[in-house]
């Protein structure tokens, strides 16, 4: 059975009904009573449970479990004070990982993890906002019940939306979302995903979402729900109405007995017609500029509109213009259309839609649908990635940072820039790249080609070749569907490589050579985070290569991870891998101070076998075999960008005669997945 989503085909026969409450099973419980409040806590279990159980009930810690009931008594008076009447609340703590805070009939499920930030006001404000208007929602639904029964859930949720905004504003002044805080530091992917395309856990908290309905409606008490939040309402009058009209409204709607559409009326608002769009499936409609002129009169600007939905939805349309002395001119129009800017002689910039009020969800692939809302594009340089593989028993260490220019909202080109200490060379790269094919997440689309060049400073520290430098440039494609290079139980790639290389060492050797390589991997899922892995790659070198770009025996990603580096080198390779991937632990919390939880703890059980044929003195070989186990610690930094420490323990199964000098077993530490590079 697949998941329902809020636009999924659906048909309901004959009436359900019930009571939707959590049902909590902890080996013990601590409960506070307050004014209007019943807190239920779970307790550290005394001993641990019975085989095959899982303690899921971990305790909030008690400056955390103080800080709920704060806010919650915070959100109360609130309440009484917009003249409604909360009745007494039932807040339980439980595991919620989708949502931070989830309503029942009577009370609040909130997660574990509520407050698990650092400890920053400015940021755990996001978490009080969240209960609040929760919170705010309970104490409106008898309020809708008693007038509407139908929109009741959207209404209260509406109402609670307004009196939470003007809950914040009062509290911390103007209206900030996390990208307001992110976005000077907005240095990695997992940052700029932040900003521009949420995905982390409780991601509706920290962002200024005007469509906030759950993808996946999987849950008896939403399965069959098409509508959204009432929060899409009340920020759709607001749109319309301008803010302060909308809180009026709300506020009318409060004091009044009537339906909020009579009440609406009243005042000349058509809210049924102003919502009617909204109530049903997610519109697919894409806004994007047209013409764009200057002359005497002005600036000119064509706003389009395409997607199924494009003619019949009409919603008002921002348009800001930035002339070139920087400043700021805006208009807005009802609909796509044509905006005129009287004055305005240059242009810097122009952009639909700046703050973001607009659904956009149908785009072309390969671009975000805002991609094509601004004119120029702007640009951001991000860190993709700070690598480093320590070869523990062989005393080596690599180090890698990779950097990318990319525009914002295109998924398509970039630019990567590369830097690279290693035991064998130093030096940097640069790759430009193509993007396309299907979306795997809203950064990354599953297939890439593109074109690399650098240069290299050959070391003797490694391998005993000679100082010298290096040239080098190719090709590749690579075709990758796993969601993240850090855990992944299913997907598939495909990589095809071809480099070239010319230099030459000090003594005046001179090198040209040619490396071809191909490698493909397959994720079999087998269960709840259990799957098998298996890697086949290919190399093959030919011309005159220095001793320093061979192909080598022992590497964590590329060879046999029970051997070193430097053991055994050649000109053709076939490593193939196989591996079982398990969790020991998925649902870890160990808090470091909010700078680091650690969430996780993998195992892998892996075998490879390696051809690389071998004739010399001491060394007779043509396959190399090793087993090993491995384990992956993962966490988050800060919540924000995903962490991870990875030690391989590989064994041998034979060696080379000249090689029993070296350690019984080879350790990798890395901070990536294993087969992040296939």
């Amino acid at each position: 059975m697949h998941p329902l989503t809020r636009d999924s085909d659906r048909q309901a026969e004959g009436e359900m009904s019930g009571v939707f409450v959590p049902v909590l099973l902890a080996p013990a419980a601590l409960v506070r009573v307050a004014p209007g409040l019943v807190l239920v806590a779970p307790r550290p279990a005394p001993s641990p449970p019975p085989h095959g159980l899982k303690d899921l009930s971990a305790p909030l810690a008690a400056t955390d479990l103080a800080e709920v009931e704060v806010t919650l008594a915070q959100g109360r008076a609130w309440a009484v004070n917009a003249g409604l009447t909360p009745a007494p609340l039932i807040a339980v703590i439980a595991p919620l990982r989708e949502n931070l805070v989830e309503r029942f009939d009577g009370g609040l499920a909130i997660s574990d993890r509520v407050f698990a930030l650092f400890p920053w006001e400015r940021l755990r404000k996001f978490h009080r906002m969240s209960l609040w208007r929760e919170q705010l929602v309970l104490a409106a639904l008898p309020l809708a019940r008693a007038r509407e029964p139908a929109r009741a859930e959207l209404i209260a949720d509406l109402v609670a939306s307004a009196l939470s905004e003007q809950l914040g504003a009062e509290r911390y002044g103007r209206r900030e979302y996390a990208p307001d805080i992110l976005d000077p530091i907005a240095v990695i992917p997992e940052i700029d995903a932040l900003i521009y395309a949420p995905q982390v856990a409780f991601a509706t908290r920290y962002y200024a979402a005007l469509d906030e309905s759950p993808r996946q409606r999987r849950r008896l008490d939403n399965f069959a729900d098409t509508l959204p939040r009432g929060k899409l309402l009340y920020d759709k009058l607001a749109d319309e109405l301008g803010q302060a009209d909308a809180q009026a409204l709300v506020a009318a709607y409060r004091n009044d007995t009537r339906p909020f559409s009579a009440v609406a009326a009243a005042v000349g608002v058509d809210s049924n017609a102003m919502w009617r769009p909204f109530l049903g499936p997610s519109p697919l409609v894409d806004y994007a500029l047209g013409d764009v002129r200057l002359d005497a009169g002005g600036a000119h600007v064509e706003v389009r509109a395409s997607g199924a939905d494009a003619t019949a939805l009409t919603e008002p349309i921002t348009v800001e213009v930035i002339d070139g002395d920087e400043r700021a001119h805006r208009a807005k129009r009802m609909g796509p259309g044509a905006l005129t800017f009287p004055g305005v002689s240059t242009l810097d910039s122009v952009e639909i839609d700046p703050d973001q009020r607009l659904i956009e969800i149908y785009h072309q692939p390969g671009v975000a649908p805002r991609f094509n809302n601004r004119d120029p594009k702007r640009w951001r340089f991000l860190l993709n990635n700070i690598a480093s593989l320590i070869a523990a028993t062989g005393k080596e260490i690599s180090v890698a940072a990779d950097f990318s220019l990319r525009r914002v909202h295109d998924l398509t080109y970039r630019l990567d820039f590369l830097a690279l200490y290693g035991p064998t060379s130093i030096g940097g790269a640069t790759t430009l790249s193509y993007g396309f094919g299907r979306e795997v997440t809203p950064l990354v689309l599953a297939q890439r080609v593109g074109l690399t060049g650098g240069y290299e400073r050959l070391r003797s520290e490694s391998l005993g070749g000679v100082p010298g430098d290096l040239a080098v440039g190719g090709l590749f494609y690579r075709y990758d569907d796993r969601l993240s290079p850090y855990f992944s139980f299913e997907g598939q790639g495909l990589s095809l490589r071809l480099s070239a290389g010319m230099g030459s060492a000090q003594s005046g050797e001179r090198y040209r050579f040619l490396v071809a390589g191909a490698s493909a991997f397959k994720l079999w899922p087998l269960g709840f985070h259990h799957a098998l892995l298996a890697r086949a790659r290919g190399d093959w070198l030919e011309g005159d290569a220095p001793l320093q770009e061979q192909l080598v025996l022992g590497d964590r990603y590329r060879g046999g991870r029970g051997f070193e580096r430097d053991e055994v080198s050649g000109r053709r390779r076939l490593v193939l891998s196989g591996e079982y991937r398990h969790t020991w632990e998925a649902d870890a919390r160990t808090n470091l101070a909010g700078l680091v939880t650690w969430t996780r703890l993998e195992g892998a059980l892996f075998a490879d076998s390696v051809y690389l044929p071998v004739e010399r003195a001491g060394c007779r070989e043509t396959w190399f075999y090793d087993v090993g186990y491995g384990l992956r610690f993962i966490g988050d930094v800060a919540g924000v960008s995903p962490a991870e420490i990875a030690v391989d323990v590989g064994v041998p199964l034979n060696r080379c005669a000249d090689q029993a000098s070296q350690a019984p077993v080879t350790v990798y530490v890395a901070f990536v997945q294993s087969f992040a590079v296939f």
